[in-house]
């Protein structure tokens, strides 16, 4: 069955790429929280940086700490799933509180783990993890910003 129609680019499932549910930039997006997405991510960067054996244990003390923090947010998705679907709109602000809380707890944990892994990076290493890593910057992060001139300005 072809064709164009209103349902037409709405992919498989009927997703869209609005505002609501579906793959799209949502907390489970942003976050890259689905296992084969983070292991394939993290295999990817450590290629792209050309880890070394010297810089091996750094290496893996940073990742261990990034699927930790996948791991965390996968538990915190299905928390949050079952406070929607039969919790009041208080249970649903204290469980975002506390998420929020984990969260900066895994961000100082992720800045120091980041911190031992750049200082065992070459300097060439360094310009590609800056790129990476490098936040909320005008063209950078988790899709922010990127307006007119975007991420290639």
């Amino acid at each position: 069955m072809g064709g164009y129609g209103p349902g037409y680019g709405m992919g498989s499932g009927g997703r869209h790429m609005g505002y609501g549910p579906g793959y799209g930039m949502g907390p489970q997006g942003m976050f890259n929280a689905y296992p084969g997405n983070a292991e394939d991510g993290v295999a990817a960067l450590k290629a792209e940086l050309a880890i070394t054996a010297a810089q091996d244990p750094a290496w893996q003390a940073f990742t261990k700490n990034a699927k930790q923090q996948n791991e965390n947010r996968q538990a915190w998705f299905a928390k949050m799933h079952e406070v929607r679907s039969a919790g009041s709109a208080p249970e649903l602000l204290a469980r975002q509180t506390e998420f929020m809380k984990q969260r900066l707890a895994e961000m100082d944990a992720n800045a120091a783990a980041l911190k031992d892994l750049y200082a065992t990076l070459t300097p060439e290493q360094k310009a590609i993890a800056d790129q990476r890593f490098g936040g909320f910057r005008p063209g950078y992060g988790a899709g922010y910003g990127r307006g007119p001139g975007g991420r290639f300005r």
